[in-house]
């Protein structure tokens, strides 16, 4: 979607077009079953212990933090594939992005990315 590689598992024996293989699959899998097996129940009675006018706080404060996250990490993803492939972009909020988040950043925060 965005224009990048983060992964590549063309090497790799068993592999589904390179995005993952066989046996990731089945380990992520058994992970996403024990999770929701044992860590869920301990989630939900904690959040159960928290008081019901907190709840709608808490959740507020976590889709902020989730929105906040997308409206810079996504831009900044699309424009480092944009800088690879020569295009400067000139409004304001792509050059705040390109300075935040400049070639050295997004090397260092997202080492398996390719554009």
């Amino acid at each position: 979607m965005l224009g990048s590689r983060s992964w590549n598992y063309a090497n790799e024996p068993l592999n589904i077009g390179g995005r993952t293989t066989v046996p990731f699959m089945l380990f992520r899998g058994l992970l996403c079953y024990l999770i929701v097996r044992f860590i869920l129940p301990l989630v939900l009675w904690l959040v159960h212990l928290i008081d019901d006018t907190w709840h709608t706080r808490l959740a507020t404060i976590l889709l902020a933090w989730i929105l906040i996250d997308a409206v810079v990490t996504l831009p900044a993803i699309f424009l480092y594939g944009q800088r690879a492939n020569g295009v400067v972009s000139d409004n304001w909020f792509a050059q705040h992005i390109g300075r935040l988040f400049d070639g050295d950043f997004m090397r260092l925060h997202f080492p398996n990315m390719r554009v």
